[in-house]
């Protein structure tokens, strides 16, 4: 049996995953049945990998970091249609 305070296992289950989010123990299974949690099943037990929860974090953290910060749609547009009217005038006469 292990130590107090140490824990050993390579999964958790599913409610002590979501609990980390901060989510109950019926969103945590209902997150799970979404996908939004890796689950592996193991017989009737469904539980959720460390190194896959992890794993979902981190890739969670750089896709916001990647994604640039939010601009109004209309500059967007506006910046698409010029970069488009350059890409024309760029264009080598046929």
């Amino acid at each position: 049996m292990a130590k107090k305070g140490t824990d050993n296992r390579v999964v958790w289950d599913v409610p002590e995953a979501g609990a980390f989010l901060g989510l109950s123990r019926n969103a945590s299974y209902e997150a799970a049945a979404r996908g939004d949690l890796p689950t592996i099943r193991i017989g009737k037990l469904l539980k959720v990998p460390k190194v896959a929860f992890a794993r979902m974090l981190t890739k969670t953290e750089t896709e916001d970091e990647d994604e640039p910060d939010a601009e109004p749609p209309e500059k967007l547009k506006a910046e698409a249609e010029d970069d488009e009217d350059e890409d024309a005038s760029d264009a080598e006469p046929p």
